[in-house]
């Protein structure tokens, strides 16, 4: 699967983090910029082995999108530490491909002399984290008046000797402060991220982790997203579409509305329709050009009333068709309410009045409502197994805060 490179999935996620709140990732990125040199400092891994690490790390303050007032960096990054440290590696561990490899992150604010006495395994990465981490938040804080030496009297309390020896290393090296400061380090973050290696089933993974990320920001678009991809694969298994379409599908289906976490709640009907532009923003370079027109399609209608481009029929492929069939489907089975049951009739009826204005395309449609009892049924069981997942990440949560809080 070609439809996009191991850098870029990673340039994704990021990018659309950033869109719900851009500063955790601009703090994360730096942070992992100062975390890859004292890798490659050290000297003990492959390049792709550093770029991993240095995902993680870009990734370390994912937690806040979920726990924190996200503009009170103050708090979150001092005193109450524990939330964003806990939720960001349980999303993760659960969602990503990383696993047990994100464990770093949770200890990543915890003082070194406390990690050795607890004999934690991921000490060393998690010491690095944490003093690369306090490395950007002094040097932005304090400006001209900040040097490395100020961390000397922490070594082997607070922080990890043998991470401020790297870190030294690596500031000589490659004059870390400065290229922070002055964003060449923007280019060299990438070069280093150039390095990494999915397989495509962790490449598929990082894309359906998108559906988690918007629902940092917006549960009933998770679940619609979720439904919407559902019905579309569905869809593209009755028409006997054949693989790779049925994957550019798919994945056309997890981004479609990824454009909706960077608009505000009460966005009217012009800011909402920005949503296309922002999700060609976010995809446009990175993930294969027809999976974005496929996703960018999805408001279009055959007789032209729809948006962006406000294409015809003959403008309209049948993939892009799937996708506007199964979007509104997803719109009408899924509602505020997760209990909500949605009524075939009432659904099927508003679907066929469209079809039958020439907005929808009528024999696809027609596919739909013929399939509907089964479509619908596995959709929406989607749609609650998703559900149940999220609580299940929220009583993880809950139970190693509790725990976490017991250590500290």
């Amino acid at each position: 699967m070609n439809y996009i490179s191991s850098a870029d999935i990673f340039r994704l996620v990021r990018d659309a983090l950033s869109y719900i709140n851009p500063a955790p990732m601009s703090h994360g990125s730096r942070v992992g910029y100062i975390m890859g040199r004292m890798l490659e400092s050290q000297g003990r891994l492959e390049g792709f082995e550093i770029a991993d690490m240095v995902m993680m790390t870009v990734f370390h303050d994912i937690g806040v999108y979920a726990t924190d007032d996200i503009n009170d960096r103050l708090r979150y990054e001092g005193r109450d530490f524990i939330p964003h440290s806990v939720y960001g590696y349980l999303f993760l561990r659960n969602y990503s491909p990383l696993g047990e490899t994100a464990k770093p992150i949770l200890y990543h604010h915890m003082d070194y002399d406390k990690l050795n006495a607890m004999h934690v395994p991921e000490m060393e990465i998690a010491s690095m984290v944490n003093l690369a981490e306090k490395v950007d938040l002094y040097s932005t804080s304090l400006g001209d008046q900040f040097s490395l030496t100020m961390f000397n009297k922490m070594g082997g309390t607070h922080l990890s000797k043998q991470a401020l020896d790297l870190m030294y290393q690596a500031a000589n090296k490659y004059d870390l402060v400065s290229r922070i400061r002055s964003l060449e380090y923007k280019p060299e973050l990438e070069s280093i991220l150039d390095y990494m290696l999915f397989t495509n089933a962790d490449k598929k993974k990082f894309m359906e982790m998108l559906i988690y990320i918007i629902g940092l920001q917006d549960d009933l678009l998770m679940r619609r997203t979720m439904c919407c991809a559902s019905v579309a694969m569905q869809m593209c298994d009755q028409l006997i579409v054949e693989d790779t379409l049925r994957d550019y599908v798919y994945y056309a289906a997890l981004v479609h509305d990824i454009g909706l976490i960077g608009l505000p709640e009460d966005a009217d009907d012009e800011l909402y329709e920005t949503h296309i532009t922002l999700m060609n923003k976010i995809c446009a370079g990175r993930l294969n050009q027809k999976i974005i027109d496929i996703a960018a399609a999805h408001h279009e209608r055959l007789d032209g009333s729809g948006y962006p481009k406000h294409l015809k029929t003959y403008q309209i492929d049948q993939e892009q068709k799937i996708l506007q069939i199964a979007d509104r489907a997803a719109e009408l089975m899924i509602q505020k309410d997760p209990a909500f049951e949605p009524d075939r009739v009432e659904v099927m009826a508003k679907i066929l009045t469209e079809a039958d204005l020439g907005k929808l395309d009528k024999p696809l449609v027609d596919v739909f409502n013929a399939n509907y009892s089964e479509i619908s049924a596995l959709a929406l069981k989607k749609v609650r197994d998703l559900t149940g997942t999220t609580k299940i990440l929220n009583n993880q949560y809950l139970q190693l805060k509790e725990e976490y809080e017991k250590k500290e």
